[in-house]
This record gives structure tokens, C-alpha cells and sequence, in this order.
């Protein structure tokens, strides 16, 4: 079925040569909900405000590592194997990491 917008959660990468990489976690299929009628004053603006508000991230970013370390236990548990497995398939290096962070991504479908 289909769907209007979709909802990701990532692991963004920022390293120190330029490089970029992304590990996509989640995704979700979004949906316009809105109840306008087409005869109301500022239909289109409404409903332009709707769609951006349903397009803008919900969740703040959360630093997962930082400092040359993970930000905590837990989140090395998490997330340290499927990084490694990752940095290898991309030719890149722990060393060459300044942080990742997990980000929430929405975008409309085409």
C-alpha cells in the first residue's frame, strides 16, 4: 500500500576526511490526516502547513558517539558490531570518526 511521506532513523556519520555515511535503522511509512474542507478560507495555506509540520523531524538528534567513545554502554552494545560491519563494507575507519549521531529523516514520496 502506499503511503505520502516516509519517516527514517538514522545513524549519521561525520568524519574528519570528508567522508559521509548514513546507516538507515528504521523506516516508516507516513500519512496526510488532515480534515479541511476545499470551500474553507486559506485551504491551501492550511494544508501547506499541515504537510510541512508532518515533514519536519519529531526527534531531536542523540549523540551515539563522540570523543573517540560511545556515549554510553548500552549504545556500544546497540549499535558497535553493525558499525564495524558498516565502516568495513565502506572502506572507512574508527579513527576517522568525529561522531555519529542518531537523526530522524522525513521526506515526501514520489
Amino acid at each position: 500500500m502506499g503511503c505520502d511521506y516516509y519517516v527514517a532513523k538514522v545513524l549519521e556519520f561525520t568524519f574528519n576526511n570528508n567522508n559521509y555515511l548514513e546507516i538507515e535503522l528504521e523506516l516508516t511509512n507516513g500519512y496526510y490526516w488532515y480534515n479541511y474542507d476545499q470551500d474553507e478560507e486559506n485551504y491551501e495555506e492550511k494544508v501547506k502547513e499541515y504537510i510541512e509540520e508532518c515533514l519536519t523531524p519529531k526527534t531531536q538528534p542523540i549523540p551515539i558517539y563522540k570523543n573517540n567513545q560511545f556515549c554510553n554502554i548500552k549504545l556500544e552494545e546497540k549499535y558497535k558490531k553493525m558499525i564495524d560491519e558498516e565502516l568495513k563494507k565502506n572502506n572507512c575507519q574508527w579513527e576517522n570518526i568525529i561522531e555519529i549521531n542518531k537523526t530522524e529523516k522525513r521526506w515526501e514520496r514520489e
